[in-house]
């Protein structure tokens, strides 16, 4: 238990308001001694204290008159109680490393504040802090002197002041007087702690300058346990209007406060006639700032390709380099993201395209309504004249604007973040095209895209950003992957049996020596188009394969080892992808399936086959969700299988 004795009018009462009361002399010990038996007689905890009710209750005197013989009661109120000022309102200055920048001028430098002479400060002055300090004495001088302030306030890691300043003693009364010194580096925004040091206090109304990110400002905000109004304004772009839309607004400068006392007043205002005018309104205060966008699409040689083959030429009107139509499609695919961006979100976009090199960034400041009509018929249509193989690690120190977020379309798999001159973005979007996965680098922020279908999944992470929200949670789970069975016709029926091609050969081109079987380049060129098959699936579906070179016979062992899209070529070895084996055998497809096919499942099986079946091979319906099975040599299965 604590008991306060405020000397001199101090007031502790708004601290400790069962335990706190105001001396005026040191005429009545005893009723201090009363506060101290009062606690000791509830300590065991069943009866809640009260010592300042207990032993200075307010004093009734009969004072005896001439004229009645009626007692005039006449009400006598202790010294030691004091009114309540009428606005007890709390500033919080942000002077964290959310807000500082990473330096100081250090500790023999003379510094001179606006406010003060010349003053040694023995760590270090930290220039926004002081612009900050002096923005809130401007607010605070400027409130409507009608409005008895009693102020208190709160900045770096300090504590909140116990005593009250008043409007005259404000700069003076605090810790950092007319510059603001700080000894140690400023540590990063831990709103959530704040909170509830603030909960423990009886205020007002709450400023807050702060430039914390905004999912702090959603775990810590709305403050629970308070009924004072939270006024926040926003420093560097953050913003609390998902907890506060009425009284929350974002600052560029310190130029002016009154916005802010306009706040306060307005506040005020609502406090003492239950009105609800919204401060933000009424004052003209922005509530959220614009979030500045650089879009950076790839339109090297990577992706749009480089060779006159790759580009159709323009039938009307001049394209010098050539038309490439997946660098139009990219660019179209970015106006849908743009459209599907939140329109609460106040947008300022740039945009610039890659064509590789490092060429610096040209690109102005664009409307969202003007975005797609700012870009020329040209650009839309994938008109370059000249392009190179991307090289985003030099690219990126070239880049030299400043944005809220990068969007980068990329065809590179980044396995590194990217280095940028400076700080010039809060947050890297990186668009992975063909299938690029950039999620080493960005794990939080990366998405790997294999066609333009999907604009709103991109829309959706810039929203999170506004919303304090994970960009990871856009993405839609990877769907579970498809295992692939394939079957290649090996059999004597499509590779043959000539004997030209018997051990004597030998496959100079790789150095194998003698080929017990013999080689048998058409089953060379079936596996090979069985890899080409395996490279045109899309890449964003996640498969698995098993593969087996069926040779002929009823039975036969299939190895069902898994294999993943980039291992499917290497795993077979050169003499598989010669063909070199033992003699092939003719084709029995109905008893492999019966004998050996049947005892494997996937969910998909191809086959290819010479064979033309009129009816569905027995026993595998149950073992494939799907089977394709692919004729060689002309062989019609569609009887059998139609449709696929």
């Amino acid at each position: 238990m604590v008991i306060v004795l405020g000397l001199n009018g101090t007031d502790a009462s708004l601290i400790y308001p069962t335990t706190g009361v105001t001396l005026t002399n040191f005429d009545e010990p005893d009723k201090v001694s009363c506060m101290i038996d009062e606690l000791y007689d509830t300590l065991d905890g069943k009866i809640t204290p009260n010592p300042v009710g207990k032993c200075y209750p307010h004093e009734s005197t009969t004072v005896p008159t001439t004229t009645s013989t009626e007692p005039t009661t006449v009400s006598i109120t202790t010294p030691f109680t004091t009114p309540t000022p009428l606005l007890r309102i709390l500033f919080i200055n942000d002077f964290t490393s959310n807000y500082l920048n990473n330096y100081l001028t250090k500790a023999k430098q003379t510094v001179k504040s606006r406010t003060s002479n010349s003053i040694k400060c023995p760590g270090g002055v930290r220039p926004e802090a002081g612009s900050e300090f002096d923005f809130t004495n401007d607010v605070i001088q400027g409130v409507d002197s009608s409005i008895d302030l009693e102020i208190y306030y709160n900045g770096d890691d300090r504590p909140i002041s116990p005593s009250p300043l008043t409007r005259d003693t404000f700069p003076s009364g605090t810790e950092f007087k007319n510059v603001v010194c700080l000894d140690d580096d400023p540590q990063s925004s831990d709103l959530n702690s704040l909170v509830g040091i603030i909960e423990q206090f009886d205020f007002d109304i709450i400023v807050l300058l702060s430039a914390a990110s905004q999912s702090e400002f959603n775990s810590a905000f709305p403050i629970p346990h308070t009924d004072a109004t939270v006024i926040t304004v926003g420093l560097r772009g953050a913003s609390a209007f998902n907890a506060y839309p009425d009284t929350s607004t974002v600052i560029d400068n310190f130029n002016d406060p009154s916005i802010i006392q306009c706040m306060i007043e307005t506040a005020n205002r609502n406090r003492n006639t239950n009105e609800n005018i919204r401060p933000v309104v009424e004052c003209g205060a922005q509530s959220r700032p614009m979030m500045s966008i650089l879009f950076i699409n790839d339109f090297t040689t990577d992706f749009v390709g480089e060779d006159e083959d790759s580009a159709r030429k323009i039938v009307t009107g001049k394209c010098p380099g050539g038309m490439y139509p997946e660098a139009g499609q990219e660019f179209n695919f970015t106006v849908d993201v743009i459209n599907g961006i939140s329109q609460d979100i106040d947008l300022m976009l740039m945009f610039d395209e890659y064509t590789g090199g490092n060429s610096g960034i040209g690109s102005g400041i664009i409307a969202r309504e003007d975005f797609a009509h700012g870009a020329t018929n040209i650009l839309r249509d994938g008109c370059l004249n000249s392009h190179l193989p991307s090289d985003l690690m030099s690219f990126a120190p070239s880049i030299d604007v400043f944005a809220d977020v990068l969007v980068l379309f990329t065809t590179e798999s980044l396995s590194q973040p990217l280095q940028f001159s400076d700080h010039y973005f809060r947050k890297v979007i990186v668009v992975g095209l063909n299938g690029a996965d950039s999620s080493r680098a960005y794990p939080d922020s990366s998405i790997s895209i294999a066609d333009f279908s999907h604009p709103e999944v991109i829309s959706c992470m810039i929203d999170s950003f506004w919303d304090g929200k994970k960009p990871a949670d856009c993405i839609p789970p990877p769907r579970p992957p498809i295992t692939i069975q394939f079957i290649n016709d090996f059999t004597s029926d499509f590779v043959g049996v000539d004997s030209t091609r018997k051990a004597s050969q030998i496959s100079s081109s790789h150095g194998y020596g003698k080929c017990p079987g013999g080689v048998y380049p058409l089953a060379g060129q079936e596996y090979n188009y069985t890899v080409d098959i395996v490279n045109g699936i899309r890449a964003d579906v996640n498969i698995q394969l098993m593969f087996f070179e069926y040779s002929g016979g009823i039975s036969a062992f299939i190895d069902n080892t898994l294999y993943n899209r980039e291992d499917f070529a290497i795993r077979a070895n050169d003499q598989l992808k010669n063909a070199c084996f033992d003699d092939p055998q003719p084709s029995d497809i109905l008893d492999f399936s019966q004998f050996s096919l049947r005892f494997v499942t996937a969910d998909i099986l191809v086959l290819f086959t010479t064979e033309n079946l009129s009816e569905p091979l027995p026993y595998l319906s149950s073992n494939f969700r799907r089977i394709l099975v692919v004729g060689l040599n002309g062989a019609d299965n569609s009887r059998a299988y139609p449709g696929s």
